[in-house]
């Protein structure tokens, strides 16, 4: 979702080694720089990691997962247009 590229996509393993993996708690990696990258990615990541916590009952249901979604989509609009506002200011302050 957030890379693109497949779970382990970085280990050379079958589908029954990559069911042992995860069935251990092993998650697969995801570089750090995705939470710095933007808003949208680090979100992403949240989701993410709360998806993958080891024991289910610490997982968020769909339900969450749909709502977790939803704010972090309002959070980046809200960002979004701050950030269109600060720059409409800017260049009107510039053309006085």
């Amino acid at each position: 979702m957030l890379t693109g590229l497949w779970i382990f996509y970085d280990i050379d393993a079958d589908q029954a080694t990559i069911k042992e993996l995860i069935g251990s708690g092993e998650r697969a990696y995801i570089d750090p720089r995705y939470n710095d990258s933007s808003l949208a990615n680090a979100k992403l990541v949240e989701v993410i990691d709360r998806c993958h916590a080891y024991l289910h009952e610490d997982r968020p249901s769909i339900f969450e997962v749909v709502d977790m979604l939803w704010e972090a989509l309002e959070q980046v609009h809200n960002k979004i247009e701050s950030e269109t506002e600060t720059e409409s200011e800017s260049e009107t302050e510039s053309e006085s």
